[in-house]
């Protein structure tokens, strides 16, 4: 049975709209102004937010991440699979996961959602396995 774990990633313990640096930091382990200063500077790079997908996808491929070195993240194609997943049939999985859904990014750790909000009922649109 999933869980769902209020957890706020952010220093300041604000809910704003900054998933995107919430969830990687979260699931990946690293400073939340770490990253929040790695998507500003891939935002900026082109000409767009740090929430744009285009950017945190960039991110989590190592396109532009420092932190190749140290962590693996594998792209798991969600449109390819035979059937929609949601957020709570991914926390039936080993593992760490970031999970997009429409216009959100959370994260799945060791069968419970980590987020501010339940999002369990939400389809996932993409998901990367945290591999190190």
């Amino acid at each position: 049975m999933s869980r769902f774990v209020k957890h706020n990633q952010n220093p300041e313990g604000f809910k704003r709209a900054d998933c995107v640096v919430r969830a990687i930091s979260f699931g990946l382990n690293i400073p939340y102004y770490e990253v929040l200063r790695d998507l500003y500077e891939i935002g900026v790079r082109f000409v767009t937010v740090q929430s744009d997908p285009r950017v945190y996808e960039r991110y989590l491929n190592f396109d532009y991440c420092a932190h190749t070195d140290i962590m693996g993240v594998k792209y798991q194609n969600a449109e390819g699979l035979t059937k929609r997943y949601t957020v709570a049939d991914i926390c039936s999985w080993e593992g760490t996961y970031i999970v997009a859904v429409a216009q959100h990014l959370t994260v799945v750790k060791d069968g419970s959602l980590y987020d501010i909000w339940d999002c369990r009922r939400k389809c996932a649109y993409k998901i990367w396995k945290v591999t190190a």
